[in-house]
């Protein structure tokens, strides 16, 4: 019983620890966010980090609805303890040893049925990991902002290019002009 509750804890433990980790990471998020706004970043890649938003949302329910079930849960063997530890108390060894092997194959059973439940548990924090590591996938403040510094400097080649262009255009316009005017004399 002891270890079923200490089991409890730990899960308990984890989905708490879990829920800072997601609390520090909305709040890097929102300051992400930020910066977003201040630079100018493509429609494209703003629909990509809504639908990463919508995603950590839907973690973020999930992990909710992980600890109410496990509060569910926890009440629910707090109170099958209570109710065993009452029996416990008013029956006597001699007089109802078949009521004991009762309750020793209830605990089996609930036992195993909370070893099936810890499996599921484990299998559920694989999930988490696996999904709280594909958030962390997506860039960095300092890429952003190299990718940002990169994009200047490609908006500042074009922009030398397109003036270059104009001079020339500018060049062979005169020089047509000019010709125009030497045609017109000549004639």
């Amino acid at each position: 019983m002891e270890s079923e509750i200490e089991n409890i804890e730990k899960i308990n433990f984890e989905a708490n620890k879990l829920k800072k980790i997601l609390n520090s990471n909305e709040a890097n998020f929102s300051k992400l966010n930020e910066k977003i706004k201040n630079a100018k970043i493509s429609n494209e890649k703003m629909e990509l980090i809504g639908e990463k938003i919508k995603q950590r949302d839907e973690l973020k329910e999930n992990i909710q609805k992980f600890k109410k079930e496990c509060l569910e849960e926890k009440q629910i063997l707090e109170n099958q303890i209570e109710s065993l530890e009452r029996k416990n108390v008013k029956m006597n060894e001699k007089e109802n040893f078949e009521v004991f092997e009762e309750i020793d194959r209830n605990y089996n059973e609930t036992y195993d049925k909370l070893l099936d439940k810890k499996k599921d548990l484990f299998e559920q924090n694989k999930i988490i990991n696996l999904l709280t590591r594909r958030i962390q996938v997506f860039p960095s403040k300092l890429e952003l902002i190299q990718y940002q510094k990169r994009f200047q400097e490609l908006y500042d080649q074009i922009n030398n290019v397109v003036e270059k262009l104009k001079n020339l255009i500018n060049d062979v316009n005169s020089k047509e002009e000019v010709k125009k005017l030497l045609n017109q004399k000549v004639n």
